[in-house]
C-alpha cells in the first residue's frame, strides 16, 4: 500500500516510500520428543532494491535451547544461540559477519530478550 510522499516542515527532507516484497517459506521437523529442526527461506527485494535470498536453519533441543545458522546471498553469515531462561522469558545472542569486507569492518552482535505476554498474564497454558 502506497500512501504517497511524506515531508517535514522543519527540515528540507522528503521521504518517498518504495514498494518492497518479502516471501517466507518454513517448516518444522520433529525428529523425536527432544530434537526439532526448522529450515527457513526468505526472499526479499523491491523497487530499486536488489533481490536478497536468505537461508537459515534452527535446531531446538527440549523446546528450551536452540542454535541458528544464517546465510544471505549478499555474503553475510550468522550464528546464534538462545534459551528459554524462565517459563515465559527467552534470551538470544547472535553474531553476523560479512565475507565481502574485512571481518572487523562489518559485523554485529545482537542480544534479544523475549517475553511471552500471554504466558506471563496466564492467558496461555503450555
Amino acid at each position: 500500500i502506497m500512501f504517497g510522499d511524506a515531508s517535514y516542515t522543519d527540515q528540507d527532507l522528503t521521504y518517498k516510500p518504495m514498494k518492497n516484497y518479502q516471501a517466507h517459506l518454513a517448516y518444522t521437523y520433529d525428529f523425536d520428543e527432544n530434537w526439532t529442526a526448522r529450515p527457513f527461506l526468505l526472499l526479499r527485494g523491491g523497487q530499486n532494491i536488489p533481490a536478497l535470498v536468505e537461508f537459515a536453519g534452527q535446531v531446538i533441543y527440549g523446546k528450551r535451547f536452540w542454535g541458528n545458522l544464517i546465510l544471505r546471498s549478499s555474503g553475510v553469515y550468522g550464528v546464534g544461540i538462545g534459551a528459554e531462561v524462565l517459563d515465559s522469558f527467552q534470551f538470544n545472542y547472535s553474531f553476523n559477519f560479512s565475507s565481502n569486507v574485512a571481518l572487523r569492518t562489518f559485523s554485529s552482535h545482537q542480544f534479544t530478550l523475549g517475553i511471552n505476554i500471554y504466558s506471563v498474564l496466564g492467558l496461555f497454558k503450555k
